[in-house]
């Protein structure tokens, strides 16, 4: 895929800035050098700034049948990328304001997110949010975090009238409330709620989906070189195509569960990058609750979908960080039709490196 004069500009652009702002100390830093104390206007404010750089193999989870029939170049208005796998690169800025409020700790945060796919621009997408917490004592916080995205390509949908598939894309209004408690000097327990809203276009509008989830987490910090989390979670979505008799129409309701264990080792040899590791495992199960017995990619469905991630990260010279991901994604399904599991099914990976700085 060829870039435009126009998006190469700002392309290069941003890759200057963001080089700027990540590797060149700039004078006032050079200066703070030497005093060992912060000043108190630098505790107040703090910058972090990513650049992730991520190659998936298998952008939209199609499964292998799909992939087949993407690469035999058969039915090709099912599919609207340009390639299976893609090139992402992700610029995030998080600038934070912390103080006191009524006599405790408390911060808040905006978040801007921009995902550039190299080859799929129909994928490319922008993300912005924000995040408050309170500490209602020293052991005790409460947390509240939004988000919006205001226009994400999902895939292409086939619409029975039309007899042809339409690109789907939707919008996204995310909420998430928690609160959390030290437990004991070593383990945090926290509980959230969390409610999403997906909005579809107009030609697939009853997949129109609302999330309500619980989750609860446990971080375990046994001694300074190893930590573990557990944490689980239920959803329960209601699309709008539930409220729909027609039959044709689909209704893609579900309830789900996931549980998450994850562990994390710090070293401080090599001394020149203190490296830390990090591995997880998460299990989740999806349950459809169609009763629209024609729907047969959703009737009586059940899928059962793992990620693995493996990781470590590196302190880099200028404050840098550096993280490496690896992610594995499987999705195995169980259907009333057995030939329509191997329509479903998928398998995915990818493979990240994220530069991290805080101001």
């Amino acid at each position: 895929m060829m870039f435009n004069p126009r998006q190469l500009r700002l392309l290069a652009t941003s890759l200057a800035l963001l080089f700027i702002a990540l590797v060149l100390p700039s004078e006032a830093f050079a200066q703070k050098k030497k005093s060992k104390k912060k000043s108190k206007s630098s505790k107040q404010f703090s910058l972090l700034v990513n650049l992730k750089t991520t190659f998936d193999d298998n952008i939209i989870n199609y499964s292998d049948d799909d992939l087949d029939l993407y690469s035999g170049g058969d039915n090709q208005s099912k599919f609207a990328i340009e390639s299976k796998d893609d090139w992402i690169m992700n610029l995030g800025i998080r600038p934070r304001l912390k103080g006191n409020f009524i006599g405790h700790t408390a911060w808040l945060q905006a978040k801007f997110d921009y995902f550039y796919y190299a080859k799929n621009d129909i994928k490319r997408y922008w993300k912005i949010g924000t995040l408050a917490r309170q500490y209602l004592f020293k052991s005790a916080y409460i947390e509240l975090e939004y988000s919006y995205i205001p226009d994400y390509y999902y895939r292409n949908q086939y619409i029975q009238d039309l007899d042809s598939y339409v690109e789907a894309s939707f919008s996204k209004n995310y909420l998430k409330t928690e609160i959390g408690y030290n437990l004991l000097k070593s383990l945090k327990a926290d509980i959230s709620y969390r409610y999403s809203a997906k909005t579809f276009n107009e030609e697939v509008s009853e997949r129109n989906l609302v999330s309500h989830k619980i989750r609860t987490d446990l971080i375990w910090t046994p001694s300074k070189i190893v930590k573990y989390w557990l944490n689980y979670g239920f959803e329960d979505a209601n699309a709008d195509g539930a409220d729909i008799e027609d039959l044709e129409v689909k209704d893609v309701s579900y309830d789900a569960a996931d549980l998450t264990f994850g562990i994390r080792y710090y070293t401080k040899k090599p001394k020149s990058i203190k490296p830390e590791y990090v591995a997880s495992f998460q299990f989740r199960k999806i349950r459809y609750q169609t009763d629209k017995y024609t729907d047969i990619y959703r009737a009586g469905r059940e899928d059962n979908n793992i990620q693995l991630r493996f990781g470590t990260v590196w302190s880099m010279p200028y404050k840098l960080n550096l993280n490496i991901d690896y992610y594995y994604q499987m999705k195995r399904t169980d259907t009333p039709l057995a030939d329509v599991e191997n329509l479903l099914d998928y398998n995915s990976n990818s493979i990240s490196l994220n530069f991290t700085r805080s101001f």
